[in-house]
């Protein structure tokens, strides 16, 4: 229940009077099942990257905040911009892309692909079209729920850290009704990815094709280029995704620290 997807850190910021220098820590779940009061208590005594920003991920079925949140590297003043789900997103991009051609409604999303229900331990054909998904109006209300739950959080994290919207990058995939009301991706959640450099290691999403490419392989390819970072897909479905899980659940890269000096001490 401890897993650190729901321990994250708000890269180096400075707003108004505060100033974080390393970073600030980033907790979710803090009344939920998922938060450990003893791990609560070691962060809330971090004295340099905190006090922690807590948001409320129990609405989520894993509970962890890079279910939603992630950070980039930017060629910015501040750095960095952060990423943030979008549902809402995402529904406007199928339906821009069966505008554009309504036989693209027929084209299917997770072709070949299956979930895994744990309760009846069958798989379950995943592949549904495009019109399917658009029509399905028990999913789009669900996703309506999540994105208000989304903005709400995010509004925290806005506030402390002073984002402006242009520092925020949407990132579109819609949520599932895990049964009890608590949500996980539905489509691969690209958000939840690994980043070493400017190289994104993202969940390939399996979506509709569009001129032989994923349509939204290129939607994150082209959102993530600007700022001079390369995405690169990962198939991650049946060990990862199926499971409740992402990229970043499952991956980790080697970091170089500072070997002079104590890494709490490089900002001072």
């Amino acid at each position: 229940l401890d897993s650190f997807g729901d321990l994250e850190i708000l890269p180096p910021f400075r707003n108004g009077d505060q100033n974080f220098p390393l970073g600030r820590i980033l907790h979710g779940s803090v009344e939920s099942r998922h938060s450990d009061v003893a791990l609560r208590a070691f962060l809330e005594a971090q004295g340099v990257q905190g006090p922690p920003l807590y948001v409320d991920t129990s609405w989520l079925e894993v509970g962890h905040v890079d279910e939603f949140v992630s950070f980039m590297p930017a060629d910015t003043p501040r750095g960095w911009k952060l990423l943030l789900a979008s549902p809402r997103l995402a529904r406007e991009i199928l339906q821009e892309y069966v505008g554009r051609d309504p036989a693209n409604g027929r084209r299917l999303m997770f072709q070949g692909k299956y979930f895994y229900n744990q309760t009846t331990m069958r798989l379950v054909a995943a592949q549904r079209t495009v019109d399917a998904i658009l029509a399905d109006a028990t999913l789009m209300a669900f996703n309506q729920r999540i994105q208000a739950n989304i903005t709400t959080e995010f509004e925290k994290i806005r506030e402390a850290a002073g984002l402006t919207d242009d520092e925020v990058v949407e990132i579109p995939f819609l949520f599932q009704n895990m049964g009890s009301g608590e949500s996980a991706a539905y489509m691969p959640g690209t958000i939840n990815l690994l980043f070493y450099g400017r190289t994104a290691v993202v969940a390939a999403p399996h979506g509709p094709f569009s001129d032989e490419v994923d349509l939204f392989e290129q939607d994150m390819t082209a959102r993530l280029q600007p700022f001079g970072v390369t995405a690169r897909f990962a198939e991650q479905w049946d060990i990862l995704h199926a499971a409740e899980g992402e990229v970043h659940c499952g991956t980790n890269a080697v970091r170089q620290f500072p070997t002079r000096t104590r890494w709490w001490e490089v900002a001072r």
